[in-house]
C-alpha cells in the first residue's frame, strides 16, 4: 500500500512500482493523515509508513519529500506541505510560488536562479515484523521565475534540475521518473531487495582474543560466509525471500577441544566443528531444497572455528590463511546441508563441489 493522500505522489510512486511489476493500493479514503512531527524526512516517512502500516495492516510504502532552498536555511523543507496551505487551509503552490519568491527577495536574494533541492525519503513498514527501512534521494537546481509547466505537481513548475533547462513541471511523467529524487530513493530500495544477501544473517562471535588479533576477521567471515551461500545451492531457499540464519564463534584450541569432547566424544582439539539444525540424514534422502522449501526462515546451524589449529595447517600446506579459512568455511556451510565424506564416493561429490565454488572466488583447489 502506498501511504499517502496526495494524487500526485499516488501517481508517481505507483508508476516507479509499476516498473518491478507491484501494483499500488491506495490507503482507505476514511484513513485521515497522521500528524507528521518528525524533525527530518526519515522521520515522517516513517511516521507515516507505520501509521498507514499498522492501522491496516498491509506493508506500506510512505514518501516524505519537500523542497530546499539554501537562501531561507533549507525553507520549506519538511513543511513543503504546510508550506503550501492558504489561508483556507487548501493547498494552493501558485500561492507558495509567490510566497517563496517575496522571502527571497526581502533577504535581497534574487528568487530566479535561487538553489535549491528536492529530497524524497521513502519508508517500506512491516507490521507483521516490525521491519522497516528507508532510502533517500536528493536533486540538487536551482528555482526559475514565473512558474513553467503545468505538468508533475506540488513545486515542480519552479524546479531545474542541474544540467537542465526545463523545469519539472515541464519534462514528461516518463523523463521525471528517470531522473528525480523520488526516482532515486526507489533505485535505491529496488538494489536493497534484490540483493538477496540482505536475507542471510551470519552472527559473528569471537570467543577467543586470538582471532581478535586479525583486523576485521568477524567482518570477514559475515561477507564470506554470505558470499558461499549464495554461491551454493542453498540459493534456491533465498529466491522466495525467505531469510536464513547462521552462527560462527571463534574459539581457541582448548575451547574447541572441551566442545569436540562433549558432543563428539573426541579428547582432543581439531580444526572446525559444525551443528547442523536439518536433519542431515532427511536431507540425504530428499535433498535439500525439498526439505527447507516450505519453512519461511531456516537456521542452518553453528560453526566452530580454532584459531591455533587452523593457523598451523596453513603454514604446513604454506596456504594463505584467508583461503585457507574460506574453504573451512565453505566445507562446514557444505556438513550443513548434509553433505559428507564417511566414504570415498561421498568425500568426491563433497570436493569436487568445494572446488568448483571456491575457483569462482580465486582460490585454488585446495585439495592439490
Amino acid at each position: 500500500m502506498v501511504a499517502t493522500n496526495n494524487s500526485g505522489k499516488f501517481v508517481e510512486i505507483s508508476d516507479l512500482l509499476k516498473q518491478i511489476n507491484i501494483k499500488a493500493i491506495k490507503p482507505p479514503a476514511e484513513l485521515a493523515e497522521p500528524k507528521e512531527t518528525g524533525k527530518t524526512f526519515a522521520a515522517n516517512s516513517l511516521l507515516k509508513a507505520k501509521y498507514y502500516a499498522q492501522k491496516t495492516g498491509l506493508v506500506a510504502l510512505a514518501d516524505d519529500s519537500g523542497l530546499c532552498i539554501e537562501a531561507l536555511n533549507g525553507k520549506p523543507g519538511i513543511h513543503s506541505a504546510r508550506f503550501s496551505l492558504d489561508q483556507f487551509g487548501k493547498k494552493n503552490f501558485p500561492n507558495a510560488f509567490k510566497k517563496i519568491a517575496a522571502e527571497l527577495k526581502n533577504n535581497g536574494v534574487n528568487p530566479s536562479g535561487s538553489k535549491a533541492h528536492f529530497i524524497c525519503n521513502l519508508t517500506i513498514f512491516d507490521p507483521k515484523t516490525n521491519f522497516a527501512k528507508s532510502f533517500e534521494g536528493r536533486i540538487d537546481g536551482s528555482l526559475t521565475f514565473p512558474p513553467l509547466g503545468n505538468k508533475g505537481f506540488g513545486y515542480d513548475p519552479i524546479f531545474v534540475k542541474d544540467g537542465m533547462t526545463k523545469t519539472f513541471g515541464e519534462i514528461s511523467a516518463a523523463k521525471k521518473d528517470t531522473i528525480s529524487h523520488r526516482a532515486q530513493a526507489f533505485t535505491q530500495l529496488i538494489k536493497y531487495f534484490s540483493d538477496p544477501q540482505r536475507l542471510i544473517h551470519v552472527d559473528v562471535v569471537a570467543k577467543s582474543k586470538k582471532w581478535l588479533s586479525i583486523k576485521n576477521i568477524e567482518k570477514f567471515i559475515e561477507k564470506t560466509c554470505k558470499e558461499l551461500i549464495l554461491l551454493s545451492e542453498i540459493k534456491s531457499f533465498l529466491k522466495k525471500q525467505n531469510s536464513l540464519d547462521l552462527s560462527v564463534s571463534l574459539v581457541s584450541d582448548a575451547q574447541i577441544k572441551k566442545i569436540n569432547h562433549e558432543f563428539r566424544n573426541k579428547n582432543k582439539a581439531t580444526d572446525v566443528l559444525s551443528f547442523s539444525f536439518l536433519d542431515e540424514k532427511l536431507i540425504r534422502k530428499n535433498g535439500f531444497e525439498n526439505v527447507v522449501k516450505s519453512m519461511p526462515q531456516l537456521f542452518l546451524g553453528d560453526i566452530v572455528l580454532a584459531f591455533e589449529t587452523i593457523n598451523k595447517e596453513a603454514i604446513a600446506a604454506k596456504k594463505d590463511f584467508y583461503h585457507h579459512l574460506t574453504h573451512l568455511l565453505l566445507h562446514s556451510i557444505l556438513h550443513l546441508i548434509g553433505y559428507d565424506h564417511e566414504n570415498k564416493e561421498d568425500a568426491k561429490i563433497m570436493e569436487k563441489i568445494e572446488t568448483k565454488i571456491l575457483q569462482k572466488i580465486g582460490i585454488k583447489n585446495p585439495y592439490l
